[in-house]
C-alpha cells in the first residue's frame, strides 16, 4: 500500500527535479518549457513517426469512418446521461448517479488510487492524441507539434493538426480526425474489459444483466490488507483469503459485512476461502482506534465482491496488475464520453461544430453553438451541484 507521505515526497522530488533540469540549455533545446508546478513539451518532428504508423492506410480508413459512428453516439449518450440524471434529480428518484470531476487530490484521494491514475492517464493520452495524429495525417493535414503539458498534478496531452489546412477540410475529415481520440479509448477500454471480465474482481462493477451472463454469485469478500499490528491478524486472517461467513451469516457484499457489529474481546467465528480451501478461524476482536468500545477483526483494507467468472479460463495476473487494468478500464471508459460532450474545450465542441458545417450560415451555426455549450454547461453543473447536495463532494 502507498501512503500519503510517499506521494508527497514524490511530487517534490519530481517538480524539483523537473526545475533544474527545465532550466538546461539542453531541455530547451528538446522542446522543454519549465514555470513553477508547470511543464509542457512539444515535439516538432513527431509527423515522420505518424506517417509511418498511418500507412496501414485501408486499415485507419475502416478505423475513421468508424470513428465518426462512435463520435456520434458517445455525444449523444454523454448528453443523454446528464439530462436523464437531472430529471432523475428533480423527481427525487434513487436512480439519481453522483457525478463528479476526478481531480487527484481533490476527488481522488487514496494512495494506491492516485498511484494507478497517474499511472494509466500517460497510456490513455498516448493513445488518445496517437489516434488523432494518425488520422489527421491520413486525410493530409499537416501536424505541426505534439506533446504533453503538467500543471501540478493535471496532465494533459495534445496533438496539433495545422489551424488553416484543418479549417480548410471537409467536415467528414474533421469528424474522423476529432472522433479518433475519443474512440481510441472507448476501443481500448472494451479490449481491457474482455481481459478483465476473466477474473473475479470485475463483476462487481457490472450492471446485474451483464453479470448475470459471465458470473456466478458472489462468494465473500477478498481482504487486500490486514492490520500486521494486531497480534489476531497475525495468526488468523491473511492477504488474499475470501471471507464467506462471520458466525454462520453468509457475506456476500460489503453491506453484509457493515451489518454486524463486533464487541471488544468477542470471539469470532470467520469461514473463509484460503488457496481453492474452505476453512473457518476463529478471532478475538480488539478494540478499535476510532471506538475503543467497539471490536475490529484486523482488516485493513476489503475488496469488493467476489465474483466468480464463467469463463473456463480466467485471467492470472497479480492484484497490482489487475487494479492497473481495472483503473486503465474505468478511466478510459469514462473519458471516452466525457470528452464528447458538445462543451468547449473538449472534443465534443468541434466534433458537433464540424456536425452543424451542413449550415450554411455561418451566424446560425455560431448561434447553436453558443446556445449548446450554455446548455451542456447547465446540465453538467446541475448535476455537480446536485450530487454535492445529496452526497458531499464525492471522493475515491
Amino acid at each position: 500500500m502507498v501512503s500519503n507521505q510517499v506521494l508527497i515526497i514524490g511530487f517534490v522530488i519530481f517538480w524539483t527535479i523537473v526545475t533544474l533540469v527545465g532550466r538546461t540549455s539542453k531541455a530547451k533545446k528538446a522542446g522543454f518549457e519549465t514555470k513553477p508546478l508547470y511543464i509542457i513539451w512539444k515535439y516538432h518532428k513527431i509527423e515522420q513517426y505518424l506517417v509511418k504508423l498511418a500507412s496501414r492506410k485501408k486499415f485507419w480508413s475502416i478505423y475513421a469512418d468508424l470513428s465518426v459512428i462512435l463520435g456520434i453516439i458517445l455525444l449523444i449518450s454523454s448528453v443523454a446521461f446528464l439530462t436523464n440524471n437531472i430529471i432523475n434529480l428533480f423527481n427525487s428518484s434513487d436512480d439519481f448517479l453522483g457525478v463528479t470531476i476526478l481531480i487527484p487530490f481533490v476527488t481522488l484521494k487514496s494512495p494506491d488510487i492516485l498511484l494507478y491514475f497517474f499511472l494509466a492517464v500517460p497510456l490513455i493520452l498516448i493513445l488518445h492524441e496517437g489516434a488523432h495524429g494518425v488520422i489527421s495525417v491520413l486525410e493530409k493535414i499537416k501536424v505541426e507539434s505534439g506533446g504533453f503539458a503538467i500543471l501540478g498534478v493535471l496532465i494533459a496531452g495534445f496533438v496539433e493538426p495545422n489551424e488553416d489546412e484543418f479549417k480548410k477540410a471537409k467536415s467528414v475529415s474533421k469528424l474522423r480526425l476529432i472522433g479518433a481520440g475519443s474512440s481510441a479509448n472507448l476501443v481500448s477500454s472494451i479490449f481491457v474489459a474482455a481481459l478483465l471480465i476473466t477474473t473475479p474482481f470485475f463483476g462487481a462493477f457490472l450492471p446485474l444483466p451483464v453479470r448475470d451472463v459471465f458470473y456466478k454469485p458472489s462468494i465473500g469478500l477478498p481482504i487486500f490488507d490486514v492490520d500486521q499490528d494486531l497480534e489476531e491478524a497475525n495468526l488468523g486472517l491473511l492477504e488474499d483469503d475470501v471471507i464467506t461467513e462471520i458466525n454462520g451469516k453468509r457475506i456476500r457484499s460489503p453491506q453484509d459485512l457493515q451489518e454486524i457489529e463486533f464487541g471488544v474481546g468477542e470471539s469470532v467465528e470467520i469461514g473463509i476461502i484460503r488457496n481453492g480451501e474452505q476453512r473457518n478461524i476463529n478471532i478475538i476482536t480488539s478494540p478499535s482506534e476510532d471506538d475503543p468500545s467497539k471490536g475490529i477483526i484486523g482488516i485493513k483494507h476489503l475488496g469488493t465482491s467476489q465474483y466468480p467468472p464463467k469463463f473456463p479460463i480466467s485471467l492470472e495476473v497479480s492484484r497490482s496488475v489487475t487494479l492497473f487494468l481495472f483503473w486503465f478500464w474505468f478511466l478510459s471508459f469514462h473519458i471516452s464520453i466525457f470528452n464528447m460532450l458538445p462543451l468547449y474545450p473538449l472534443d465534443g465542441d468541434q466534433f458537433f461544430a464540424a456536425l452543424l458545417e451542413k449550415i450554411s450560415d455561418s451566424k446560425k451555426r455560431k448561434l447553436i453553438r453558443y446556445l449548446v455549450n450554455a446548455l451542456i454547461g447547465l446540465l453538467l453543473i446541475g448535476n455537480l451541484v446536485g450530487t454535492f447536495l445529496i452526497s458531499g463532494l464525492l471522493t475515491l
